[in-house]
């Protein structure tokens, strides 16, 4: 099975709740497999992805999660970024009525930083889940 199946599996293979995010991953996200695989290492395992509302407060268009870092993958007028999984000290999530926000929290080079993304409730549940997993494993319940 190539990359590309492997990411595509792993996406539509999503434990998600809601007709919303069920479209994401079942349909929606699968097509970006190239762009993901693209902006991939090669020693790097997929665990999650999600693309974010568009806003003018934050450049950031999408998520990528794998074993090593969340690849903050941002708009034309923003250089993309990451975050490296071993810099994340914490992170947690703040449910609103439609939306949910994801805070990441760490330390790199004795500097504190603090990312927040919103996105739709269900979707942003199943990225943590990937999150989760690439930060303590199969079998955490953190």
């Amino acid at each position: 099975m190539s990359r590309k199946e492997d990411i595509i599996r792993t996406m539509q293979n999503t434990r998600v709740n809601g007709l919303i995010a069920k479209r994401f991953f079942h349909i929606t996200a699968p097509q970006h497999a190239d762009s993901i695989l693209e902006r991939m290492h090669d020693d790097e395992v997929f665990f999650s992805f999600i693309l974010l509302p568009n806003s003018k407060k934050q450049p950031a268009e999408a998520l990528i999660c794998t074993n090593q870092r969340i690849m903050i993958w941002n708009n034309e007028f923003a250089e993309d970024e990451d975050i490296p999984i071993s810099s994340i000290n914490k992170h947690d999530m703040e449910s609103g009525w439609f939306s949910t926000r994801l805070h990441v929290q760490g330390d790199k080079n004795g500097h504190s930083w603090n990312w927040v993304f919103k996105c739709e409730k269900e979707i942003m549940a199943a990225f943590e889940s990937g999150l989760r997993l690439a930060r303590f494993g199969a079998d955490s319940k953190t």
